[in-house]
């Protein structure tokens, strides 16, 4: 839980939201983005900027401006932005190099971060994969199963994809109980994604 977090209590007065580029709205107290996270059932995605990074300005200039990436920020996370020296946050979430997104759960754990500019074709995939790992880490498969779909069906070409069939798999196995989940998910990374590290890791499932 970050701090100075006390759960149901809200806050007597919002404070502003920074607006970057068009459509988003960032929170800049977590505190209140926590709050909203738990009232809305939502992740937190964390953005650590620094103005005079040459990469935080690509990531608001071109990838917080598509529209893609503003439709997924507001269906599935509460946005909130800090300064990348912030204190004690930066520190308390391992904050080295900017920009740093992360994903959290309502309580303010990390499940996903990701440090240097993410262009738009990957930041919705990062975002579908983080808000899933945060409802997978909650056992709560049946909202993570969808998101992972999703990513998977409209992003197939992700980066994050091969990461995200290795979770659905798991995600099916932990609501099923049924092994052959597992043996499936490695066959589907084999044939799809040969060269991942996730076919890999996927290997030993070849025993059951």
């Amino acid at each position: 839980m970050a701090p100075g977090i006390e759960s149901g209590r809200e806050p007597k007065t919002r404070p502003r939201g920074v607006v970057a580029g068009k459509g988003i709205t960032w929170e800049r107290d977590l505190d209140y983005a926590l709050r909203l996270a738990k009232a809305g059932g939502k992740p937190v995605l964390l953005y650590f900027h620094n103005p005079d990074c040459v990469a935080c300005q690509a990531q608001e200039s071109e990838a917080f401006v598509d529209g893609a990436v503003v439709s997924a920020v507001k269906e599935q996370v509460v946005p909130a932005w800090l300064p990348h020296d912030h204190i004690p946050l930066s520190s308390e979430y391992g904050v080295t190099w900017s920009p740093s997104l992360l994903v959290l759960d309502p309580e303010g754990r990390a499940h996903r971060c990701e440090i240097g500019f993410l262009p738009a074709e990957e930041l919705v995939p990062f975002l579908l994969l983080g808000c899933a790992g945060v409802y997978f880490d909650g056992d709560k498969f049946d909202y993570a199963v969808p998101l992972l779909e999703q990513l998977l069906n409209r992003h197939g070409r992700s980066a994050y994809a091969p990461e995200a069939r290795f979770l659905l798999g798991a995600a099916a196995w932990k609501a099923s109980n049924d092994p052959s989940r597992l043996r499936l998910t490695y066959e589907d990374l084999q044939r799809t994604w040969p060269d991942s590290l996730w076919a890999k890791k996927a290997r030993p499932y070849t025993r059951l």
